[in-house]
């Protein structure tokens, strides 16, 4: 054996200090197995039957022409090369893509909402089976590391049940959770079974680094791992922490180039907002009251909600709040000195798992989140099984010990089930924001937006007023005027998008939609000056594009139209009304040759793309009649 091969085996078996496993037999495996599904799937059945939400599903699934076309590379490739809203999930994104096309075929005669529906029951369905693959892969890691398989039960059956996590399996949106957090954990997995057995150790390794790249794909939250794995060296009695640290450079580099990417794509949607209401003294008082309210979330979870908006200013419980921070890691250091690692282990996971979520730099439009919990509360639930099942062994007092977990991880899954429902629906979801926070704008405009799709718009109006009474929101003036639009009162539309640009004059969507409504009231180039300026702050807006290019068309400008349609067809080539203008202008300029290229063009892209067809037969039939009247041409 050479000394390098030597030197690996001798310090995977230095790292191999704690016993393996705790030793299971197999009645007590499948006892443990089955009672984790059992109390999971009891909990999250009902979620099969519950509804996409306007809340971010909008923009991912239903609304998001890359996973509603049909599955291909053009539609894969636009999946992983193109952020949703700033933030880049795209192997999420991507398995809506692939549920959609495996097992929810569309069916004669069904309307839309029954087939959303349909794909909505597929994507929860999905969402339940993966929660319920990590809940056991946590039990399967924390054998490894607990003292005993009771601990790893109970920390298994806490992440499975905690109503925080309610959000991250109920959410559709939020399969970037379950997803992740499934190969999270299996990275983990493949992990300890590299530092553990010394056959096809270079196998495992592999597996761990080739989950973790799937987990970043699935949420760049991944990027945590590596300080998890040197965490599991700490516990595993591996005394050398910056070997440790090295070692894992590969994972080091990929978490960099990833979090550095989801940074950019945020600053380029306008979601890091740390200059616009709070500065960085005020950001750190925020980021130290979430630490706080995660820690005493995890065991008294009040209240729930699917939004925590910011405050308008700071109160006395956030200039408090460092001072929880403080005893975190005064109680953290004071175990590592009595060498307490356990407890180190848990709570470090929890931190470097959720530090990043703290919102020292604001993304988004709250400052807490349910489901940032889901991973760091492991590390809690670790924490507690492990101290319940060590103070076991050691009390007279075992009845009441008994009595006071049971009784809390009872509470602990009726909360949960309560809960749920809140996520069933738009309407419920938003109902149930606005009950606790009424003066918020998003729920206001996504719930009239909803009522706006559905085609109930004096529901819609009502709704938008509400919020427009209580706060000036160029968000909700611009949905506001985008109803008046679809009611044809467009007079309304361009005073409501006129106030939208006054309060937000850099967002070249507001100017893209005035001039759709300039135009539609025939006022052609008041609406190509706004789209023009529309496309001087985004080069690259599709729908600033697309309706110049109708534009164009009633100005009779086929030529400026046919190079906007070509703009168009570089982006979207499978879209068939885009080549059926093409071929149309072509043939008003007199040019049936280049219409019918247009057309076989499209129809390479879009087969099934009837109007095409159509289109083509009567050009032919049309240059058959012509040649036969007149041969000579």
């Amino acid at each position: 054996m050479g000394k390098k091969a030597r030197k690996k085996i001798e310090r995977r078996a230095a790292v191999a200090t704690v016993k393996q496993t705790p030793i299971v037999s197999k009645r007590v495996l499948w006892l443990s197995l089955g009672s984790l599904w059992l109390a999971v799937l009891a909990l999250y059945y009902p979620i099969r039957q519950y509804e996409f939400v306007y809340w971010d599903d909008d923009k991912n699934i239903f609304e998001n022409e890359a996973v509603m076309a049909p599955l291909s590379a053009h539609t894969t490739r636009t999946i992983f090369t193109t952020p949703v809203i700033g933030n880049y999930n795209p192997l999420s994104n991507w398995s809506f893509a692939l549920e959609r096309e495996v097992f929810v075929p569309r069916r004669a005669g069904e309307t839309e909402d029954e087939y959303l529906r349909r794909f909505s029951a597929v994507v929860h369905t999905t969402n339940l089976i993966l929660h319920l693959i990590n809940t056991i892969l946590v039990f399967f890691v924390f054998l490894y590391l607990s003292s005993s398989w009771q601990s790893a039960w109970l920390t298994a059956l806490l992440f499975g049940i905690h109503p925080l996590h309610v959000e991250s399996v109920a959410w559709a949106t939020e399969r970037k959770d379950v997803l992740f957090g499934l190969f999270f954990l299996l990275s983990t997995l493949a992990y300890l079974y590299y530092r553990n057995v010394r056959r096809k150790a270079k196998l495992y390794y592999w597996a761990s680094l080739w989950s973790f790249v799937l987990g970043l794909f699935a949420k760049i939250q991944t990027v945590t791992l590596p300080l998890t794995l040197v965490l599991i060296d700490y516990l595993k009695g591996y005394k050398n922490v910056l070997r440790s640290v090295i070692e894992k450079w590969p994972y080091f580099l990929l978490s960099l180039a990833f979090g550095l990417l989801g940074i950019y794509f945020l600053a380029q949607q306008g979601s890091l907002d740390t200059n616009e209401r709070f500065g960085l003294i005020e950001r750190f008082f925020f980021a130290n009251y979430s630490l706080a309210t995660y820690l005493y979330k995890f065991f008294l979870p009040y209240p729930l909600s699917p939004l925590y908006p910011y405050p308008a200013s700071l109160n006395w419980m956030h200039y408090l709040s460092p001072i929880v921070t403080v005893g975190f890691f005064y109680g953290l250091y004071r175990a590592h000195r009595l060498n307490l690692r356990w407890v180190v282990f848990g709570g470090l996971w929890f931190f470097v798992n959720i530090m990043f979520l703290l919102q020292l730099l604001g993304a988004g439009q709250g400052y807490l989140a349910d489901r940032f919990s889901y991973i760091p509360y492991i590390g809690l639930g670790f924490v507690l099984a492990e101290g319940i099942f060590r103070l076991w062994k050691g009390t007279r007092f075992r009845p009441f010990l008994l009595g006071a977990t049971a009784l809390w991880v009872v509470a602990l899954w009726v909360t949960a089930y309560r809960y749920l429902p809140v996520w069933s629906n738009t309407v419920a979801l938003f109902t149930h924001v606005l009950d606790r926070y009424p003066n918020t704008m998003t729920p206001h405009r996504n719930l009239g937006n909803y009522y706006r799709d559905r085609g109930m718009h004096d529901k819609a109006l009502e709704i938008y007023s509400r919020g427009l009474r209580l706060k000036d929101d160029a968000e909700m003036y611009n949905s506001r005027a985008k109803l008046y639009f679809i009611k044809g009162d467009v007079e309304k539309a361009i005073r409501d998008y006129e106030k939208a640009i006054q309060l937000m004059p850099d967002r070249a969507d507001f100017y893209v939609n005035l001039g759709a409504s300039y135009a539609k009231a025939g006022r052609y180039d008041k609406g190509l000056e706004a789209i023009e300026k529309g496309l001087s702050l985004d080069p690259d807006n599709y729908n600033a594009r697309f309706n110049r290019s109708i534009i164009y068309l009633y100005q009779e400008r086929y030529h400026d139209q046919i190079r906007d349609l070509e703009w168009l067809l570089q982006r979207k080539p499978n879209q068939p009304d885009l080549w059926y203008e093409m071929a149309n202008s072509y043939l008003r300029l007199n040019n049936p040759r280049k219409a019918l290229e247009s057309l076989r063009r499209g129809l390479q892209h879009n087969p099934r793309a009837d109007n095409l067809r159509k289109f083509q037969q009567q050009i032919q039939q049309w240059l058959q009649k012509s040649r036969a009247q007149n041969p000579d041409r």
